[in-house]
């Protein structure tokens, strides 16, 4: 079984809900059933530190299982999705075609600033232009999902994938044991 870690209990940067449910909204247009938003969507990571980032303390540090009938997803190759899709919109902004469109000027404007673009669909302005970004950004990963069953085996699903992890559905969190002390 693959160990997965979720933290809590602590503010966290970039808070961008609409960039995620329009990322959300993209993959669910691409066929894939599991949300990046909601009551029961729980992030996860295979890496503990990565976790540990989320957690107020180690006391808000927990091992997530999901449980039989749990939607699991991630995106091989992406860390944190937020943070790659900031990188990407970064990188078009540098190197990216500039033809006066309205995805150019967009593109130029938030020069990569995950919050601009947040503010932009707070305002409502601009989600056509976000969610085709969010498609051509989606097109250069593999994007994996599985529902568990009895016989899933989660270590195999997550291969060596390291990162973010989404679960919807039902889940039970552990406190996460103490990390292991560094040989000095």
């Amino acid at each position: 079984m693959a160990t997965l870690f979720h933290g809590k209990g602590t503010d966290y940067h970039p808070r961008v809900p609409l960039v995620d449910k329009v990322l959300s909204d993209r993959l669910q247009a691409l066929g894939y059933r599991t949300k990046r938003y909601g009551d029961d969507c729980v992030f996860a990571s295979t890496s503990r530190d990565q976790a540990s980032d989320y957690a107020r303390d180690e006391d808000h540090l927990f091992v997530a299982e999901p449980l039989e009938g749990a939607k699991v997803m991630m995106v091989v190759g992406c860390k944190d999705m937020i943070m790659k899709f900031e990188s990407w919109l970064r990188e078009k902004s540098i190197w990216g075609h500039r033809d006066g469109s309205a995805r150019s000027r967009f593109i130029s404007d938030v020069q990569g600033d995950i919050g601009t673009v947040e503010t932009y669909l707070s305002l409502n302005r601009m989600k056509n232009v976000v969610s085709g970004l969010a498609d051509e950004f989606l097109a250069e990963f593999e994007v994996r999902e599985i529902v568990v069953g009895p016989d899933t085996d989660l270590a195999v699903f997550i291969g060596d994938n390291e990162g973010e992890v989404v679960v919807n559905g039902p889940i039970k969190l552990e406190p996460a044991p103490p990390a292991p002390a560094m040989a000095i």
